[in-house]
C-alpha cells in the first residue's frame, strides 16, 4: 500500500466492509505496528521520530465521552490535561475558541448525554469528540467512521467541519462506508480499498474518469460514492487485479523520494528542524489527578437520583430492621435476634457497594483506553482517583445507616461501643468496595462484572460465621471462613455487642454472660482491634491487585 498525504486537504479512505480501511488507517496512525514497509511524516520516519502519538489525534468510531459531562465540562477536563503548562486562563481562551471553531457554542452547556440520559445531537456529538482531540494542536488527525449512525443532515455537518479543518492546512484523513453524493464533494482526494488493495489513490474529482479510462463507466445521475462501492464488491481474483493500480509496486520507491523532496512545502513554517509541530507537554501526576478527581465528582453529583437512592435505601433498612427487631430486651431470645441484626447490618453494607461498583470499570474501559493511548494520564492516577473519590460516600451511608439501626433497635448502650460499630460497618463498606473494584478490574463487560458478583459474595456470606460456626464445618472447608471479610467484620460487631454483656437466665440451659454467647459462635478469643487490622488488610490486599490487573489489561488496550 503506497499513498501520500498532505496537508490542506480531507483526505478519505473508502471501501465495502472488511476491505482494510481501518487497519490502514491504524496503520498511518500508529496504533499498529506495520509487518514490513515504513511510513514517513515529513519525510522522516516515523520510527524515528520521539513522541509520535503526540503528535497525532485519533477519533475513534464510538465516541468515547462520558454522558454525565457537558460539552464544556469535557473540553475543560481534556485541556487540563493536555493544556497543563497554560494558565487557567490561557485554557479557557483555547477551550471557547474550540466550541466556537466546531460550532458548539449552542449547546456547550448541554449534557453529552448517554442511553439513561438525553444529551446533544449525533453530529454535535462527534464534533465535540474531534474538539477533544483537537485541543493540543496535533500535526495529523484521524478519523474512524465519523458519519457512522449519524443522519446525512449531521454527517454533511460534520464532513463539513473536518473539510474546514483540513483547509486550516491540517492533514486529516478519515475512513467514510459510503457518503451521498454532496458528503463525496467535500473530499479532496480518496483512497479507494477492496480486499486490502488500493485500487486508486488521487483526487476525488479524477476519481470516476479513472475508472471510466479502466472500462467502468458510471451511469449518469449515479452517487460516485454508490457506483465505486459496487465495483469495490467484486470478488474474484481476476475482477481485483485489473482494478489494482499495476504501476502501485513500481512506484513504491518514487513515492518515497517524492515525499521527501516534496514534504517541505508542507511543513508548518514554525516546526522545528525535521518539519515536526512542537506539542504541548502533558502535565504531572498531581494535576492528573486534580482533573480526574474532579471529573469524577462532577459524574457523581450529576447523577442525584443515584445518590439519593442510596442515601434512601440506608433510611429505609435502618428503619425497617429497627422497627422488626424493635428495643430488644435481655432475655435469652433476644441473644439470637441480636446476632441476626448484627449479621444483617454487616449483610447489608457488604453487599449495597460491591454491587453498586462492579460496573465502573467496564463501564468506563472505552473512554479510559482511549485517553490513556493518547497520554492523558496514567492508570495509576486514574485508578487511584476512583478509589479515592468514593472515600466520603463511603463514610456517609453506614453512617446514616448505624445511627438509625443501632438505637432503634437498642444495641450496646455505650456511646463509644456505638462509635465502634458505626467504624467497623465504614471499614466493612470500604472491604466491600475494595473487593467490588478488583472484580470490576477482572471483568471484561458490565455483564460478566454483575455476574461475577453474586458468585463471589454468596460463599463469603455463608462462610461469614452467623450460619454456621467455624467449629461446626466439615474440616475440608472450616479454613475457607479465614477468606472472608464478612467473617471479620461479624466477629468484630459480635464481640463489640456482646463482651461484658450479662443477661437474664430463668432457665437452663443460657447464656447469661455476652462471653457465653461469643464461645457459642465460636468467637470466645475475639478483638476488635485485631479484626479491624485484618479488614484494612484486605483493603490493601484487594486495591494492589486490582491495580495491578488493571496495568496488564492496559498494555492489552495498547495493542487494541
Amino acid at each position: 500500500v503506497n499513498a501520500t498525504i498532505q496537508p490542506g486537504e480531507l483526505t478519505v479512505i473508502m471501501g465495502a466492509s472488511g476491505a482494510g480501511k481501518t487497519t490502514l488507517l491504524n496503520l498511518m496512525a500508529n496504533r499498529t505496528k506495520p509487518t514490513f514497509g515504513r511510513i514517513f511524516l515529513d519525510g522522516v520516519p516515523f520510527d524515528q521520530i520521539n513522541d509520535i502519538q503526540r503528535r497525532i489525534a485519533y477519533v475513534m468510531q464510538q465516541d468515547c465521552l462520558l454522558g454525565t459531562l457537558t460539552v464544556k465540562e469535557s473540553l475543560k477536563f481534556a485541556a487540563w490535561l493536555k493544556l497543563g503548562a497554560l494558565s487557567k486562563l490561557q485554557r479557557e481562551q483555547v477551550i471557547e475558541a474550540m466550541i466556537e471553531e466546531l460550532g458548539l457554542s449552542k449547546v456547550r452547556n448541554n449534557l453529552i448525554g448517554n442511553a439513561n440520559q438525553r444529551g446533544v445531537s449525533g453530529g454535535e456529538r462527534k464534533r465535540t469528540a474531534v474538539a477533544v482531540e483537537l485541543l493540543s494542536k496535533p500535526s495529523i488527525l484521524f478519523l474512524d467512521e465519523p458519519t457512522s449512525g449519524l443522519d446525512s443532515f449531521s454527517a454533511e455537518s460534520v464532513v463539513g467541519t473536518i473539510r474546514d479543518l483540513a483547509q486550516q492546512q491540517r492533514t486529516v484523513v478519515a475512513t467514510v462506508h459510503q457518503p451521498n453524493s454532496e458528503i463525496f464533494d467535500m473530499f479532496g482526494k480518496v483512497i479507494l480499498m477492496a480486499k486490502g488493495y488500493v485500487v486508486y489513490a488521487g483526487p476525488a474529482a479524477d476519481a470516476v474518469n479513472y475508472f471510466g479510462g479502466l472500462g467502468y463507466r458510471c451511469p449518469d445521475y449515479t452517487n460516485p460514492s454508490d457506483f465505486f462501492m459496487k465495483l469495490l464488491r467484486m470478488e474474484t481474483t481476476d475482477q481485483l487485479a485489473s482494478l489494482k493500480d499495476d504501476d502501485a509496486d513500481q512506484r513504491s520507491e518514487e513515492f518515497i523520494t517524492h515525499w521527501k523532496q516534496q514534504g517541505a512545502a508542507y511543513a508548518d513554517p514554525t516546526a522545528p528542524p525535521g518539519g515536526l509541530r512542537p506539542s504541548t507537554p502533558l502535565c504531572g501526576l498531581r494535576q492528573q489527578f486534580a482533573a480526574l478527581c474532579w471529573r469524577a465528582f462532577v459524574a457523581i453529583f450529576r447523577d442525584k437520583m443515584l445518590f439519593r437512592v442510596r442515601v434512601a435505601q440506608s433510611i429505609f433498612f435502618g428503619v425497617l430492621v429497627g422497627m422488626i427487631f424493635l428495643q430488644l430486651g435481655y432475655d435469652q431470645t433476644d441473644i439470637y435476634a441480636r446476632a441476626g441484626v448484627l449479621f444483617f447490618s454487616i449483610m447489608n453494607q457488604g453487599m449495597s457497594p460491591l454491587i453498586g461498583i462492579v460496573h465502573t470499570f467496564p463501564a468506563e474501559q472505552a473512554v479510559v483506553s482511549r485517553e490513556w493511548f493518547n497520554g492523558l494520564y496514567t492508570i495509576s492516577a486514574y485508578f487511584w482517583s476512583k478509589s479515592i473519590i468514593e472515600i466520603p460516600f463511603m463514610v456517609l451511608y453506614p453512617t446514616v445507616f448505624s445511627s438509625l439501626l443501632y438505637w432503634i433497635v437498642h444495641l450496646n448502650p455505650i456511646f463509644t461501643r456505638f462509635l465502634l460499630y458505626t467504624l467497623i460497618l465504614i471499614e466493612l463498606s470500604f472491604c466491600a468496595t475494595s473487593c467490588g473494584i478488583l472484580i470490576s478490574a477482572l471483568a471484561s463487560s458490565v455483564e460478566v462484572a454483575l455476574a461475577l458478583a453474586p458468585a463471589v459474595m454468596l460463599p463469603l456470606i455463608l462462610f461469614g460465621g452467623f450460619f454456621t460456626p467455624g467449629s461446626a464445618l466439615p474440616a475440608w472447608c472450616a479454613w475457607m471462613r479465614y477468606g472472608s471479610f464478612f467473617y471479620y467484620a461479624f466477629r468484630a460487631v459480635m464481640c463489640n455487642e456482646f463482651k461484658g454483656e450479662t443477661f437474664n437466665c430463668d432457665q437452663t440451659p443460657c447464656f447469661s454472660t455476652g462471653e457465653q454467647v461469643l464461645e457459642r459462635y465460636g468467637f470466645g478469643d475475639c478483638e476488635v482491634a485485631v479484626d479491624m487490622v485484618i479488614l484494612l488488610a484486605f483493603i490493601i490486599a484487594f486495591k494492589v491487585l486490582a491495580w495491578l490487573v488493571l496495568r496488564y489489561k492496559a498494555r492489552k488496550w495498547k495493542a487494541l
